[in-house]
């Protein structure tokens, strides 16, 4: 089992200062897109917490149908939601998971924080 990492306020504070200082073609980059990577709290969680799974949508889309239940869609910009009605235009519903998973796949950053369903 592996242990967990523990960072002080004063480590977060100092790796949150050294991300804006990294090439823009880091990844680190990215975390500093997300609102978690402005406070101390959810950045410690964002950056360091090493027990996060982060599911794709494909096993996303598994639990619903398991369950008896119904995908409803996502909560995203307008301009995200516009981007994929006309990459999917038969997808009126926006709801079609493995068609989602295709524009993640071509638009990395559309879930770089959490996402909502």
């Amino acid at each position: 089992m592996a242990r967990p990492i523990i960072v002080k306020p004063e480590g977060g504070a100092r790796a949150r200062q050294a991300v804006p200082a990294r090439p823009d073609d880091a990844p680190e980059q990215r975390a500093a897109r997300i609102g978690d990577f402005f406070a101390l709290d959810a950045c410690r969680d964002l950056l360091f917490r090493v027990q996060t799974i982060r599911p794709g949508l494909p096993d996303i889309a598994a639990f619903p149908a398991s369950q008896g239940l119904a995908f409803l869609g996502f909560e995203l910009s307008p301009h995200v939601m516009s981007r994929y009605a006309m990459r999917f235009p038969g997808d009126t519903a926006k709801t079609n998971l493995d068609r989602w998973h295709m524009f993640e796949q071509e638009n990395p950053d559309i879930f770089i924080a959490t996402r909502e369903f």
